[in-house]
């Protein structure tokens, strides 16, 4: 898996659908990165918060106030970070144009899944296998489709986008965008998640 590690500072941004290994992938990838140890996760901080009952609506409150107050501090001490999202809304593009404005570097990796069922499936599998987050169904059928729309709004914002294939044992790279020029790996995979773009 490779890393992009730089000397400038900069921000990684690990996305995609529920259930598409992002923590797993984030924390394997910050073990090759020399520039980044700290990692900005939601549902890792509620279960910090509460390990008996992260998912109640209180904890996700101040995990959710907790998480950009890190993000923040990180921020203002020019220190290198990466943080968690599924992409379902543009709540970082404001911040993201900020970033790019005062130096940093925007590293975007997104996880790609092949439709909601599989999203689903792969939620529900965390759940009894490892007895990790669950999400409530309404929630994946709503974002899926959005995640990767945005993905094509965050796009031209960031420096670096590796989009790779989320459902396989090991992912493979479907396309690479580094400074607007794009290199599609695999054009079918590529041709669907642009689809979404489409939809309403």
């Amino acid at each position: 898996m490779p890393g992009q590690s730089t000397s400038k500072k900069t921000v990684y941004i690990i996305a995609g659908p529920n259930g598409a290994g992002k923590t797993t992938f984030a924390l394997k990838l910050l073990q090759s990165l020399e520039d980044c140890q700290d990692f900005l996760n939601t549902d890792l901080i509620a279960r910090g918060l509460s390990p008996i009952n992260p998912d109640g609506e209180g904890t996700q409150v101040a995990a959710g106030r907790i998480f950009f107050e890190r993000m923040d501090a990180f921020t203002k001490e020019e220190r290198s970070f990466a943080f968690e999202t599924t992409l379902a809304a543009l709540t970082f593009l404001r911040r993201i144009k900020q970033w790019k404005k005062d130096g940093w570097t925007i590293v975007l990796y997104y996880l790609y899944l092949p439709s909601v069922d599989f999203s689903r499936k792969r939620v529900r599998k965390r759940v009894v296998d490892d007895k990790g987050h669950d999400v409530p169904d309404a929630d994946i059928v709503r974002r899926f489709p959005k995640s990767l729309a945005n993905l094509f709004n965050y796009l031209p914002e960031c420096d670096t986008t590796i989009c790779l294939d989320g459902s396989l044992p090991a992912p493979e790279a479907i396309f690479l965008c580094n400074n607007g020029k794009i290199k599609v790996f695999k054009d079918q995979i590529y041709q669907q998640m642009r689809s979404y773009l489409n939809d309403d």
